[in-house]
Order: C-alpha cells, then structure tokens, then sequence
C-alpha cells in the first residue's frame, strides 16, 4: 500500500499536530497545516506542479477565516485533483449530505483512529485518480 503526501486544513492545533505525528509514524509524509481555508488554498495554488504538491488533503469542516471545508473540498477537487478526507466532530445528518454533495468524500468523525484515517486516505486518492481518469476519457 502506497503512503501519501498529505495536508491538513484543521483549526485545532492540538488534535492536528497528534494526527500528523501518527500519520508520519505509519509512513505518510504530513506536508503542512492550516487553521483556515484561505492559507491552506494559497500554499496549493503555490505547490501547483511542483513535487512538494499533496496527494490528499484531510479537511476539518469548521475553519478559521471565511471558508468552511465544504466549500474548500469543492475547490481542491475542481482546481487541484486532491483526495479529500473530511474530518469532523460535525454529526449532524445534514452537514455531511452537505459536505458529501455529488461527489465520494470519505467523511471520519472526531476523534478518530489513524488507521482509519489511513484507509479515508487511501480511498480519497483512489477516487481522485478515477475521476481524473473519467474526465481525461470524456474530453476524447
């Protein structure tokens, strides 16, 4: 199984620099942390092409600054191709048919295990390279 690089868009710096340490400890490769969209949206449009640019981003839902992770998931995936993971202690039905939409958003509530976490990973980046695939077979 292949180890991601991966950032995290998290407002709670405790939580987030615990789930980086035990990501790197099973071998991902936690690029950088971000307690609001904005910033986290900039280092992505920086990183763009470079080898430093992120497999996967984990998403909290409630941020710092004027987007939430909703609205950041929406962007990463039609601007930047990332695996989203959301990560939330949201467990309100409608916040994840929100955050959810029209797209396979792996969805962990907090607190959550690094495993399962792992696995979010996994399939985020799985479901980032088929709708890559689709979208290359569509423009055909």
């Amino acid at each position: 199984m292949k180890f991601y690089k991966v950032v995290m868009f998290e407002d709670e710096f405790i939580p987030a620099t615990d789930l980086a340490k035990k990501l790197e400890e099973i071998g991902y490769e936690v690029l950088e942390m971000f307690a609001s969209a904005e910033k986290g949206l900039d280092y992505l449009e920086k990183m763009k092409g470079t080898e430093s640019f992120p497999d996967a981003v984990l998403l909290d839902i409630a941020l710092k600054g004027k987007l939430n992770g909703i609205e950041a998931a929406r962007i990463i995936t039609d601007q930047y191709g990332c695996g989203v993971v959301f990560l939330s202690a949201l467990s309100m039905l409608s916040v994840i048919e929100d955050a959810i939409g029209e797209r396979a958003y792996p969805f962990l509530f907090k607190p959550f295990d690094p495993y399962q976490v792992h696995i979010g990973l996994q399939m985020a980046v799985r479901i980032s390279e088929l709708e890559k695939e689709v979208r290359e077979l569509s423009s055909r």
